[in-house]
């Protein structure tokens, strides 16, 4: 699927792109980094560079709801956090969990840590709402998953 999409307010033949060529221009944008195993997906502010317009990370075409921007994702027991804190910059948590799988076993780690300390497992820099220790993620023998908030100072919101 490669349509042409108008993702911004340039008119004429300015206004439309294709898909793929968008995604491989937003990869330009992107900065990636890796920390104890997890990784974070960065894109700063992405507007168009004609008129300016903030570009959306979604977008609908046939009925459906289309990401334009790829997250790389682990083969199995991940999950994505997404920062929702402004529409001019994104940030993608990327969180293998294969650690807390316990396939029979016992799992290698017993929970996730989450925050802007350095012993986090997932650090998350740019929120100054975000404690050292926020948040840990765990997962329960029957295989649900669970977010716990560490007492954090501003609390831990999920949006399903």
């Amino acid at each position: 699927m490669n349509p042409l999409i108008s993702p911004c307010k340039c008119m004429g033949t300015q206004g439309t792109i294709h898909l793929k060529c968008l995604r491989s221009w937003l990869e330009t944008k992107r900065q990636k980094k890796v920390h104890k195993g997890q990784v974070m997906l960065k894109f700063n502010k992405v507007d168009c560079e004609i008129c300016k317009a903030i570009l959306p990370f979604k977008i609908a075409y046939k009925n459906q709801i289309v990401d334009i921007v790829g997250v790389e994702k682990p083969s199995k027991n991940f999950i994505v956090l997404e920062s929702l804190n402004n529409d001019e910059k994104k940030v993608f948590h990327i969180i293998n969990t294969e650690s807390l799988v316990a396939n029979g076993q016992q799992p290698s780690k017993q929970r996730i840590k989450i925050g802007r300390g350095q012993d986090s497992d997932v650090r998350v820099v740019d929120d100054i709402s975000v404690s050292r220790n926020h948040a840990f993620i765990h997962r329960d023998m029957t295989g649900a998953y669970y977010l716990t908030d560490n007492k954090s100072k501003f609390g831990t919101l999920m949006q399903l």
